[in-house]
């Protein structure tokens, strides 16, 4: 029972949030509801999970340094009080500044050295394409960073290159939105293919008749 009930519940909500293409209407917000709502007590779940094994048995077993971050989280919430508002920026400070410091240490060999050691030289071995994808990637730099170079004009030669670099940008954002609008389209294809199999494709003629009867309803009022 339980297998057969839980794809038609699957397959139900899925097509209850894909009749937003149709109008608002109840259905729609009925699903959205429950998704905002699953969602939000997932979250929860996962917070006070996280909480107790990262912090409370920790803690309860000797290490007492974890009240440092215990009260620095605590003085987030005196920015509901006007008049401790500002130990609030205490506790925004140290998460800001643990943040940033966190991010630069992943950013540093990964976005910096990493990129600076892809100019090298392909060693030997390396094929014609690999000879070649090199060049464009050396090309492609070198070109958008002139075109970010605002101290001279961009005239003559230097015009040249800061238009490949322009060029190069405007190749990066368009495969980078197309792969954006792809990857949205696997959802589409994967929830399609769902709803395609038994018993799910029983909700589908289901869906159909009750479109149907509301087009009929609302040209009946018009």
């Amino acid at each position: 029972m339980v297998d057969l009930f839980s794809p038609l519940l699957i397959g139900a909500l899925t097509i209850m949030a894909w009749s937003l293409l149709y109008k608002e209407n109840p259905f729609y917000r009925l699903a959205e509801s429950l998704m905002v709502g699953w969602g939000m007590g997932y979250t929860v779940y996962v917070m006070l999970t996280t909480l107790y094994q990262t912090w409370y048995r920790p803690l309860t077993g000797g290490n007492w340094t974890l009240v440092i971050p215990m009260v620095i989280g605590l003085l987030l919430f005196t920015s509901f009080h006007k008049k401790y508002v500002f130990l609030s920026r205490w506790g925004m400070a140290a998460v800001a500044g643990a943040g940033t410091g966190f991010a630069v240490r992943q950013v540093l060999p990964v976005m910096i050295f990493g990129q600076i050691g892809g100019f090298g030289v392909p060693q030997s071995g390396t094929d014609m394409f690999g000879v070649v994808n090199w060049l464009i990637v050396l090309i492609c730099t070198v070109s958008v960073v002139i075109y970010f170079t605002f101290t001279k004009e961009h005239t003559g030669l230097l015009g040249k290159i800061a238009t490949i670099g322009r060029w190069s940008m405007m190749i990066a954002f368009g495969a980078t939105f197309g792969a954006s609008l792809f990857a949205n389209q696997v959802f589409v294809i994967e929830r399609s293919a769902f709803l395609a199999k038994m018993p799910e494709v029983i909700l589908i003629p289901i869906a159909l008749i009750l479109l149907l009867v509301d087009v009929v309803r609302r040209r009946r009022k018009a």
